[in-house]
């Protein structure tokens, strides 16, 4: 058993439990079965698949809330709208003074960067260091490990 321990947001969680599969086995994974609550299921689905290119069809995403009695419906809803689906909409891959900012303060080094390159495909590589282009909005266009399942 091994557990991916670098990500500080749900975007990092996705790229880098792919990458932490590719090191402990040598290949990619052909598919994901994420676990998470289920309003950020729109947010991995619709914005971080998109911005690391990862095929919809090869992930399984099974969401569970806390109960309605502990967090209610429409405050999740709410929250997911202003500070999470909202944010990372405007800001694909974590680069801004918002989600940045999340990220130092959740103890992130771009430092760490190198290390989770270790051994990955160049483009990869590249993924990891995007900067989202001159509007900061841009998808990552190099080839991808996976886009071979892209049909």
């Amino acid at each position: 058993m091994s557990a991916e321990i670098h990500a500080t947001d749900s975007y990092q969680n996705l790229l880098f439990s792919i990458l932490h599969f590719h090191t402990l086995v040598s290949y990619y994974p052909t598919h994901i079965t994420l676990i998470s609550h289920a309003f950020k299921c729109p947010r991995f689905r619709d914005l971080h698949c998109r911005a690391i290119r990862w095929p919809v069809s090869k992930l399984t995403y099974i969401g569970i809330d806390p109960p309605e009695n502990v967090t209610p419906r429409n405050e999740l809803e709410k929250g997911e709208r202003e500070r999470g689906y909202g944010v990372w909409e405007g800001d694909l891959y974590g680069m801004g003074s918002v989600l940045g900012g999340k990220r130092e303060k959740r103890g992130w080094r771009d430092s760490t960067l190198d290390m989770l390159g270790k051994g990955q495909e160049e483009s990869v590589i590249e993924l990891l260091q995007w900067r989202c282009g001159a509007d900061g909005k841009k998808v990552y266009e190099g080839r991808l490990p996976w886009d071979r399942w892209v049909k």
